[in-house]
């Protein structure tokens, strides 16, 4: 089947719209298609990319979205609940340790902080502890706030 250059036409237009709107990973400087944009972000976590991702709900907004480390989506590690323990002190993490703690017996210990693109939820576990119903009765009574 021959396709018209008009239907090939159209659909590479409609590939690059959605390019355009879906955005890209560059991790070379030098391969970014343009120098100028409306807004810089510093820092491609959660508080980043989400203030990114509503600025380019208007299509004639450029973000530019920059991370220290690499991309983190085709790693394994990152996707998988509760193995981000075993991305401790790995590319994908600062390797950051506290100062000795005296409530630790003067220990200091490894703080996990992510170095790529989602920054640290990029390396969360993928889980939570929800509170007692005690807690949250007790932040009723103090906000006035019934449950």
């Amino acid at each position: 089947m021959k396709l018209s250059s008009r239907i090939v036409l159209s659909i590479l237009a409609l590939l690059i719209a959605c390019h355009i709107a879906i955005g890209a990973i560059y991790e070379i400087f030098d391969e970014l298609p343009t120098r100028n944009f409306h807004y810089v972000i510093i820092g491609g976590g959660t508080a980043g990319n989400v203030p990114a991702n509503r600025l380019t709900k208007d299509s004639s907004i450029s973000v530019l979205v920059l991370e220290a480390g690499q991309s983190t989506t085709d790693v394994l590690l990152s996707q998988v609940p509760f193995f981000s323990s075993r991305l401790r002190a790995s590319p994908l993490d600062w390797n950051f340790t506290t100062s000795a703690q005296p409530g630790l017996n003067g220990r200091a210990i490894h703080f996990s902080r992510g170095f790529g693109l989602g920054g640290s939820s990029a390396i969360n576990g993928m889980s939570y502890i929800r509170g007692s119903s005690q807690d949250y009765d007790r932040y009723s009574r103090i906000s006035g706030d019934p449950i």
